[in-house]
């Protein structure tokens, strides 16, 4: 079981990073820690809510692209509306691997 859930966080944390890499931003650094630790914080929660609360999981990407939406207005961005746009491109990059390597069945 903890296999499974480093795997799809290495999975993830990949896949956002390496997309994070064709954001122009000028703390590259700074970038990939934020990105990190919205990882850290939401990946988990996202895995328990999707496999042992049986929450359906377009509602959790919704609830996962909001939170990491306020990480990096407060890290990252002046504005929302820019923090929201780089929240929804890197979590929506990481759903459609997901989906593509697991073919999660969706309801």
């Amino acid at each position: 079981m903890l296999f499974a859930l480093l795997t799809n966080f290495a999975i993830t944390l990949a896949v956002e990073l390496g997309f994070s890499l064709l954001i122009t931003f000028k703390q590259r650094l700074r970038l990939l820690i934020v990105i990190t630790g919205a990882n850290i914080l939401t990946n988990p929660l996202a895995q328990l809510a999707y496999n042992h609360w049986l929450i359906n999981l377009w509602l959790i990407e919704l609830i996962v692209i909001l939170i990491e939406a306020i990480i990096f207005r407060l890290f990252l961005y002046p504005r929302f509306g820019n923090a929201l746009i780089m929240s929804f491109m890197l979590n929506g990059a990481s759903i459609l691997v997901g989906l593509l390597l697991y073919g999660a069945l969706l309801s």
